[in-house]
């Protein structure tokens, strides 16, 4: 999935996380993590594999 996305919630993020059009769990690399009160920020890359292939 090349781009950038934007997620708001914890509810939002772990649908992406359970998406029904991949298989297995993604790796999740962080390599950038900013938190400030409560507001935390996360830049990084994501591998999953496709239903599809």
């Amino acid at each position: 999935m090349p781009g950038v996305y934007l997620h708001k919630g914890k509810a939002v993020f772990d649908k992406e996380i359970e998406n029904d059009a991949f298989t297995g769990s993604p790796i999740i690399q962080i390599s950038r993590l900013t938190e400030e009160n409560d507001i935390v920020i996360a830049e990084g890359t994501v591998q999953a594999k496709r239903k599809d292939g």
